[in-house]
């Protein structure tokens, strides 16, 4: 955990700063997704704030799960099965500091517009949470 490269199997070398660099760029577009998908249905739908938060973080943490694995780390050596479920464990602790975090947000200090509270804690939890599961965990 210490180095700052990733070794796969296959020998190819991920440095830590270009995993971080591809992990953003891919929250970037999972965001996109989770915030298209939160805009829809609670701005389209009229659906209640905190399950819109909790249906588009599901789907952008499908998107963000191909492409960390495909791209950001690199790892399709790793079984996908078993990327997939530390993923899905990873994935439920990360949805409710979203949704956690949201509701703190909008409920006890009052911030009313959604995707300003969303911003502020999808921040936080990706940088702090999201990005080093990823990295030391799932697709270590």
């Amino acid at each position: 955990m210490g180095d700052t490269q990733n070794i796969k199997p296959s020998g190819v070398k991920v440095p830590f700063m270009q995993s971080f660099m591809r992990y953003n760029v891919s929250a970037l577009i999972a965001t996109g997704a989770d915030f298209l998908v939160l805009s829809l249905l609670h701005y389209g739908f009229g659906m209640y704030y905190v399950y819109a938060t909790a249906i588009g973080a599901v789907a952008g943490a499908i998107v963000s799960f191909f492409l960390g694995r495909h791209w950001a780390f690199m790892n399709k050596e790793g079984k996908l099965s078993s990327q997939g479920i530390k993923y899905v464990f990873t994935s439920f602790f990360s949805l409710l500091l979203n949704v956690g975090g949201v509701y703190m947000l909008v409920d006890f200090l009052g911030i009313s517009n959604v995707l300003l509270a969303k911003t502020i804690i999808s921040l936080v939890v990706g940088f702090l949470f999201n990005f080093p599961m990823q990295r030391f965990f799932i697709y270590k």
